[in-house]
């Protein structure tokens, strides 16, 4: 079975680091993210995962929204267990 992990990340830029920690430490299959901040033409890649996004909505100057779903290339279709990340918990999961 692969894992699953949800996560409001609040900047993909500020966190980008944790998440890769996540995606290596649960051999992560998918990635739901939430509050990405990113740009539509930012380029988002993330080594083994193809990347399907939706860009922030910008209103004055503040960037709001923006969500991502990462999926491990190769990956058939499985079984998957699922992990919610709290805000409070950061990299580690519940």
């Amino acid at each position: 079975m692969s894992n699953l992990i949800q996560w409001n990340i609040r900047s993909m830029q500020a966190n980008r680091d944790k998440l890769q920690i996540l995606l290596s430490d649960f051999n992560t299959a998918v990635v739901c993210l939430q509050e990405m901040q990113i740009k539509a033409n930012n380029d988002v890649s993330i080594k083994y995962y193809s990347i399907y996004h939706r860009p922030v909505i910008e209103n004055n100057g503040t960037f709001h929204r923006g969500a991502a779903i990462l999926i491990k290339k190769l990956h058939c279709a499985q079984s998957y267990r699922y992990h919610h990340i709290s805000n409070k918990s950061s990299a580690n999961a519940e």
